[in-house]
C-alpha cells in the first residue's frame, strides 16, 4: 500500500473467499484516503501463484508499486515494463522504455530506480502453474499451508538495474552497459539515465536495493555494491558473501541512513541445503522457518568508502527481522541522538496487536565507537517469531577487536555502554 495526493492505492486479491483454490482476481486499487470511496480499479493478469505457501514470498513482491505526486509507478504484470499511471484517473499515461520485467520499484527525487530481469511472461506462467500444480498434487494430510514441497523453482532472470528521470531538464548521462540510453519514453516525460546488468540469474538478493544521498546500494551473492545514482558507476563494493540456497522469503535486511550502511543476514555457511554450483543462487518455495534458525550477522559499512565499520553476531540464531529493525541512529561524543522509545502496544509489544497471547519482551541493541564517534545501531530492535509475538535479541558486538556481551533480558544500565545510554527508569520497567 501506498499514499500520495490524498490517496491510497494498493494491490488486493478480490477473488472469491470461500475456497483458497478458486481463481484469484488481483487488482489495482485506488480509493480516497479520507473517506475510503473508491476512484479506480485496474485488473492485473499475471502476479503470483495464488496456492503458494503462507508467508513464502516472494520478498519483493511489496516493491512493484509507488506513488510520486499525480503519477502512480508499477509493474502491473510479471514481465511488463513499468506503467505510468494518473493517479486521479488511473489510466496509462506511458511506459518505460528499457524496464521490461521490473521487479522492484524506488522512487527517490525526481529519479525511478527499477530491479529488472529478463525473465518473461510466458516464463513467469509456467512458473506460476507449477507451483499451484505442485500444491494441489501433495498430501492431503498436510496443513493447507505446509503442502508445498521443498523444492528450487526459476524465480528470477538476468537482472539489470536501470534509472531513469523524469525530463524536465533533458538530461541523459552516459551509459555504464553498453545499453542505449537518452532515450525518451514516448512522450517526452521520461528519459533513461543509465542502466547496468549482471551476468548471473538473481545475482542481487531481492528487496535489498536502496537509495540514500545520491548512491545506490544492493547486496549481491558475494558483496554489497555501491553505485553513483547519477551515472550508475561504481563507487566501491565490500565483501559479504551470503547463503546462496535461500527460502524464498528470505533475504538479507539492507538499510542506508546517515552515512551507514547496514546488513542483516543469517551466515553463508547456513544454507538450506548444499549450495548451488557456478556462484548462482536457489530459491525453495516453502513456508515453513520455525525450525529453520540460523546464526546471523549484522555489519555496518561506511557509505563513503565501504570501510567495515562494526560487525556483530546475533545471539540465539535468526528467524526473520524484516521491519522489526526498531531503530538506527549515531551519537556524538557519547550522547545519543534520540532517547525516544519505539512505539509498541503498551499491553503486547507489537505494533497494531492487540492479541492477550502476546507478551511484551524487552530488546536490545550495540554499539560501537568509531573514532570520536558513537554508533549505536539498533538500541531497539526485535526479532518476529510469528505474527502476534515478539522475542528479545541478544547481540555480540565487536569494535576493532574488542568483543563486548550485551544481553539486555538481564543487564542493567551500567552493566554495558548499551544501557548506559538508556534512562534507568525505562531499563527498570522493561525488564
Amino acid at each position: 500500500m501506498v499514499t500520495a495526493g490524498g490517496r491510497l492505492l494498493y494491490i488486493i486479491d478480490e477473488g472469491p473467499i470461500s475456497s483458497v483454490y478458486l481463481p484469484p482476481q488481483w487488482k489495482l486499487v485506488a480509493r480516497d484516503a479520507f473517506s475510503g470511496v473508491l476512484l479506480w480499479e485496474r485488473p492485473i493478469e499475471n502476479w503470483e501463484a495464488h496456492l503458494r505457501g503462507f508467508r513464502s514470498g516472494p520478498p519483493e513482491v511489496a516493491r512493484r508499486l509507488v506513488a510520486a505526486g499525480e503519477r502512480v509507478y508499477v509493474a502491473l504484470n510479471y514481465g511488463d515494463p513499468v506503467t505510468v499511471l494518473d493517479a486521479a484517473t488511473g489510466e496509462t499515461v506511458t511506459r518505460l522504455a528499457g524496464t521490461e520485467g521490473a521487479r522492484e520499484l524506488l522512487w527517490d527525487g525526481e529519479t525511478l530506480f527499477v530491479l529488472a530481469d529478463d525473465m518473461t511472461a510466458e516464463q513467469h506462467r509456467q512458473r506460476r502453474q507449477a507451483i499451484n500444480r505442485d500444491f494441489l498434487s501433495a498430501s492431503l494430510e498436510l496443513s493447507i499451508w505446509r503442502r508445498l514441497p521443498r523444492k528450487a523453482y526459476p524465480i528470477y532472470g538476468r537482472q539489470r538495474i536501470v534509472a531513469v528521470r523524469t525530463d524536465d531538464r533533458r538530461r541523459a548521462r552516459r551509459s555504464v552497459s553498453g545499453a542505449a540510453v537518452g532515450s525518451s519514453s514516448g512522450d517526452g516525460g521520461y528519459v533513461l539515465l543509465w542502466a547496468k546488468p549482471f551476468r548471473t540469474p538473481g545475482d542481487v538478493l531481492p528487496a535489498t536495493l536502496a537509495v540514500d544521498n545520491g548512491k545506490v546500494c544492493f547486496q549481491i551473492v558475494s558483496h554489497v555494491v555501491c553505485l553513483d545514482a547519477l551515472t550508475g558507476k561504481e563507487l566501491w563494493r565490500a565483501a559479504h558473501p551470503v547463503a546462496r540456497s535461500r527460502f524464498s522469503w528470505s533475504t538479507p535486511t539492507l538499510v542506508m541512513h546517515d552515512g551507514v550502511v547496514l546488513v542483516l543476514d543469517r551466515k553463508a555457511g547456513d544454507n538450506v541445503g548444499k549450495a548451488p554450483p557456478n556462484g548462482t543462487t536457489e530459491w525453495i518455495v516453502a513456508s515453513g522457518g520455525r525450525n529453520n534458525r540460523q546464526d546471523a550477522e549484522l555489519v555496518a559499512y561506511s557509505m563513503d568508502t565501504g570501510a567495515e565499520l562494526l560487525a556483530c553476531a546475533v545471539l540465539g540464531k535468526l528467524q526473520h527481522a524484516g521491519r522489526y529493525f526498531r531503530d538506527q541512529r549515531r551519537s556524538v561524543g557519547g550522547q545519543p541522538a534520540s532517547r525516544q522509545r519505539p512505539r509498541v502496544h503498551r499491553r503486547t509489544g507489537f505494533e497494531n496487536r492487540s492479541s492477550g497471547r502476546c507478551r511484551r519482551k524487552k530488546v536490545g541493541g550495540i554499539t560501537g565507537v568509531i573514532g570520536a564517534r558513537r554508533l549505536c545501531v539498533g538500541c531497539w530492535w526485535a526479532e518476529a517469531v510469528c505474527s502476534s509475538s515478539i522475542r528479545k535479541a541478544a547481540m555480540l558486538s565487536r569494535t576493532r577487536g574488542t568483543a563486548e556481551r550485551v544481553n539486555m533480558g538481564s543487564c542493567r544500565p551500567t552493566d554495558c555502554s548499551t544501557c548506559r545510554s538508556i534512562p534507568a527508569r525505562a531499563s527498570r520497567r522493561n525488564s
